[in-house]
């Protein structure tokens, strides 16, 4: 399971959460909209110039530097960016992913999304994107998100809840 995440506060503002024991709003992710600025500053930001001592923000924006400029055409760029980070993460999944693993019947369960963090205990929400059920033989492969989420897509694109800022390849969207 992957999923990058977002904030959205009690106002609807994306990227912004009021976290339980703090007395302040704060960024969430604070590392890609981290990365975003960096990049938006100095576009060789994600050359790796840190080498190994901040691997994790280093990858982040190597990542996301061939991105910055669609993300700064959207109206709303956290919502932008929070999209792309999951384009990102799911194509490098897709990479690294191998079936060499167990017997020749195993198989690989893949499910990613984005995590939506809200003010409040217990509010956090999930936008499933993915679920794919992966097999060695690849013929046995199967997209199951369609299978598992149409109604939901459905239901939710036909209330009052409908979303259309941001969108992903299997045509699920939400904005603030």
């Amino acid at each position: 399971m992957f999923s990058p995440h977002v904030g959205v506060d009690k106002n609807g503002e994306v990227s912004k959460i009021n976290r339980t024991g703090q007395s302040c709003t704060s960024s969430a992710c604070g590392a890609a909209i981290g990365a975003l600025k960096s990049l938006r500053e100095d576009p060789t930001n994600g050359q790796f110039k840190n080498g190994p001592k901040d691997f994790q923000m280093d990858f982040i924006k190597n990542l996301l530097a061939p991105h910055v400029k669609d993300i700064n055409r959207h109206e709303n760029d956290q919502v932008a960016l929070v999209f792309k980070m999951y384009e990102i993460i799911s194509n490098f999944i897709d990479d690294v992913t191998n079936l060499n693993f167990g017997g020749p019947k195993s198989k690989l369960a893949i499910i990613g999304g984005i995590t939506i963090n809200c003010d409040g205990e217990g509010n956090d929400l999930f936008l499933p994107m993915k679920f794919e059920l992966r097999t060695k033989d690849k013929e046995g492969s199967r997209d199951l998100f369609s299978e598992c989420f149409t109604n939901f897509l459905e239901d939710w694109d036909s209330s009052d809840n409908k979303h259309s800022a941001g969108s992903s390849s299997n045509g699920s969207t939400f904005s603030n």
